[in-house]
């Protein structure tokens, strides 16, 4: 069982570590414990290298600046800019 789940969101990597029964092993995404910070929300939601691979066919969906947009809404100037 996971005691806890910590995402550490660097200006253009990321990392997820979970405790659990006190080890802290960062989880791995295809092999790696660092992953782009990029995220694409078409059709499917997917993260990291092939979050960027999708985007570059379809950029509308694909967010790579996360960190400047945790708690802010939808309609907030900076992620409507992020948008266009």
């Amino acid at each position: 069982m996971i005691d806890f789940l910590v995402v550490d969101f660097g200006t253009t990597k990321l990392r997820v570590s979970a405790t659990c029964d006190s080890r802290k092993p960062y989880v791995e995404f295809d092999g790696e414990t660092e992953i782009p910070n990029a995220v694409y929300f078409g059709s499917q939601l997917i993260f990291g290298k092939a979050a960027l691979l999708q985007g570059g066919r379809d950029p509308k969906f694909l967010f790579t600046h996360l960190k400047e947009l945790l708690g802010k809404k939808f309609d907030d100037p900076d992620v409507k800019y992020i948008q266009s």
